[in-house]
């Protein structure tokens, strides 16, 4: 019976399916709010069917299950905690600063109903800015009133606070000396997880399936990815175990006083699976991680869509006018922003000393 690890070692120490499934998640986000933005909230709270509902709702769980699985190995690998936070740094501020700032100076400037005077000094303005750091703000002043979801210029935004905080508590437990630590690491989630759990309990606490889009659930789910790589070994990679994990997230959105901790456990398995699996490559879409720029990409695009053509709100022209002008700004990004700035990187690794060959006296074998 092969571990997740072995199989792992069997392909170069990475998974075969991690690309194609980091890019499925993105699309899964695009394909729900081309129905969203086109129909508003309401409509699909009021016209969607539970199996939908099971998926939509643990599409970001997963991403940053699968972000916990794939960050620990890097953690792993460079030891010192300046250096993991420099290196996230990198690879999630070049492109949110750039999406903030092309929102806010070029589309808003656009769509806005108010004067472009008027605009540039709003407090609204100003304060998109403030994303940039997790402070997260929505609105730009005149923008995407009349749209089905108004207001809002990018939704996607919201687990930016989140995606910090799993950072700045993988880097804490770091410092503790836990992170490397199986067990330890595996405890602290089960005790995250359960104490989470147990809040729900409380007079005034009622979690319902939304739990699993909470701030809470998505940190778990990260401490998830985490604790899961590095018992990675010891988990078989079994596919009755894959539908066990699958029913797991099922029970936790039916029982959501489970969601933070079945749910959370289950999906991290479902996304190392799925990840080490071949599944077939797209060719185009293969050729850099888009996943990242089509997630911050989509929402403000998608919106525009909505606003620039109002006769053709349907899901599936949104999807044509907002998504796939999101993925060709995901493959600029990545090619000439993103890809770049990672590149940055190896100007704060370590270099490698080239081996001194031993002395003799060493080489020679002994005698007698």
């Amino acid at each position: 019976m092969k571990s997740i690890g072995q199989v792992m070692r069997e392909n170069g120490g990475v998974g075969p399916g991690f690309d194609f499934l980091r890019l499925w998640l993105a699309l899964s986000v695009v394909l729900f709010h081309s129905v969203q933005l086109t129909r508003g909230k309401q409509w699909v709270m009021e016209h969607s069917a539970w199996p939908v509902d099971i998926y939509v709702s643990f599409i970001i769980p997963a991403f940053f299950a699968l972000s916990g699985f794939l960050v620990a190995s890097s953690m792993l690998r460079l030891g010192k905690v300046q250096i993991f936070l420099l290196f996230r740094a990198f690879r999630i501020f070049p492109a949110l600063l750039v999406e903030i700032t092309l929102s806010a100076l070029i589309l808003g400037p656009i769509v806005t109903v108010l004067p472009l005077g008027d605009y540039f000094q709003a407090p609204e303005f100003h304060r998109y800015f403030t994303n940039v750091v997790g402070i997260i703000r929505f609105q730009l002043p005149g923008v995407f009133l009349d749209n089905p979801v108004p207001g809002i210029v990018n939704g996607q935004l919201w687990t930016i606070p989140g995606e910090l905080q799993c950072y700045i508590a993988l880097a804490i437990l770091m410092i503790l000396g836990v992170s490397t630590r199986r067990w330890l690491m595996l405890a602290v989630f089960l005790a995250a997880a359960t104490g989470e759990c147990a809040i729900g309990l409380l007079p005034g606490r009622h979690y319902t399936p939304a739990t699993l889009q909470a701030l809470e659930a998505l940190v778990l789910s990260f401490l998830a990815g985490n604790a899961l790589y590095l018992i990675r070994d010891l988990v078989p990679m079994r596919g009755w175990l894959f539908l066990l994990a699958i029913a797991g997230c099922v029970v936790a959105w039916l029982v959501p006083i489970l969601a933070l901790l079945l749910g959370t456990a289950s999906v991290s398995y479902v996304v190392a699976y799925l990840g080490l699996c071949r599944i077939p490559r797209v060719p185009v879409l293969q050729r850099g991680d888009y996943s990242y720029g089509i997630y911050l990409y989509s929402f403000p695009l998608q919106q525009a869509a909505v606003w620039a053509f109002p006769a053709l709100r349907e899901w599936y022209w949104n999807l044509l006018l907002g998504g796939l002008p999101a993925i060709g700004f995901a493959m600029l990004s990545w090619h000439f922003l993103e890809k770049p700035a990672l590149g940055l990187r190896k100007l704060f690794l370590p270099k490698r000393r080239e081996a001194m060959p031993a002395p003799a006296t060493v080489l020679a074998p002994e005698k007698g």
